[in-house]
C-alpha cells in the first residue's frame, strides 16, 4: 500500500523551495493553476490534462474546456513522452500513460512505479515525476512560463543506477491549437476546425508553426489568418509533426 505524504523539499537543478506530494496518484485527482507574471494562464489536473494560453480563452495554446473535459482530454492533449530502453529485448516506457487506464490495468502496471508532484512556493512552476523502480530510471517534466517566450515545458530523465543505459526518447506535446481560433469555435466546431488547421516546420530554425489556412467564414471574401502559434525545442533534435509519431516510434 502506497502512502501519500507531503513536505517541503528542494528539486535538483531548480531554484527555490518546492512542496512535494509523494504518491499523489493515490489521491483523488485535483485541479491546479500555475501563476505567471505576465498574461499567460495555465490550468491542469494532477493526473493529466491541461489548458493554457495567453490573455484569454480566445488565445489558447491547448484547447480551452471546462475542467471535466480538460481531464477527459488527458490522453491526447498536453505533454507526451515515450522512452525506448535499448537492450537485447528493447523495453518501451511511456511515463504517466497508465493514468488513463482502467483501475484494474492501472494496478497491474503501477506496481513498480512511484509518482511525485512538486510545486514551488510562488506557484509559478510545477513538476510531475515518475520513478520506474524496475528500470532504475526517473522521468519528470515541468510547466512554467516566460514573459518573453510564453509557455515553457521542461523535461529531465535520470539514471538511478551506476550502469550505463542507452535510450531513445520521443518527447513533446500534442493537440496544440493554431492561432486565430476563439473558444466558441473550438468547442462547437472542432471537427470543422480540423479541416482548416495547417502545421509547418521551418527546418532552418526548427520552429513548428501552427496556423489556419484561412479564417472560417461564410462570406465570399478572402479572410487570411495572419497569426500563428509557434513551438520549438532548446535542443537540436529532429522535430516530428506527424500525429502518428508515437505509433511509428
Amino acid at each position: 500500500m502506497k502512502n501519500v505524504t507531503g513536505r517541503f523539499s528542494e528539486l535538483k537543478g531548480e531554484k527555490g523551495q518546492f512542496y512535494k506530494i509523494e504518491n499523489y496518484d493515490c489521491m483523488e485527482d485535483f485541479f491546479m493553476t500555475i501563476t505567471s507574471s505576465s498574461d499567460i494562464w495555465n490550468f491542469c489536473w494532477a493526473q493529466g490534462g491541461i489548458t493554457a494560453g495567453r490573455i484569454d480563452c480566445d488565445h489558447a495554446i491547448f484547447p480551452y474546456y471546462t475542467a471535466d473535459k480538460v481531464s477527459d482530454a488527458k490522453s491526447y492533449t498536453g505533454a507526451y513522452t515515450s522512452i525506448l530502453i535499448e537492450k537485447e529485448e528493447p523495453i518501451l516506457w511511456e511515463p504517466f500513460s497508465s493514468l488513463s487506464a482502467s483501475p484494474a490495468i492501472r494496478k497491474s502496471l503501477e506496481k513498480n512505479l512511484t509518482r511525485n508532484i512538486y510545486k514551488n512556493t510562488a506557484g509559478t512552476e510545477i513538476w510531475f515525476e515518475e520513478i520506474n523502480n524496475e528500470l532504475n530510471l526517473s522521468f519528470r517534466y515541468g510547466w512554467t512560463s516566460s514573459t518573453k517566450y510564453g509557455l515553457v515545458r521542461k523535461s529531465v530523465i535520470t539514471n538511478l543506477s551506476n550502469k550505463n543505459v542507452s535510450l531513445k526518447i520521443l518527447d513533446g506535446c500534442r493537440n496544440i491549437l493554431p492561432a486565430c481560433v476563439d473558444a466558441d469555435f473550438q468547442n462547437n466546431n472542432s471537427v470543422l476546425l480540423d479541416a482548416y488547421k495547417k502545421t509547418d516546420l521551418d527546418e532552418k530554425s526548427n520552429l513548428a508553426i501552427f496556423a489556419v489556412s484561412s479564417i472560417v467564414t461564410d462570406k465570399a471574401e478572402p479572410s487570411e489568418g495572419l497569426f500563428a502559434n509557434t513551438c520549438w525545442f532548446s535542443t537540436d533534435d529532429k522535430i516530428l509533426l506527424n500525429p502518428d509519431a508515437p505509433i511509428q516510434f
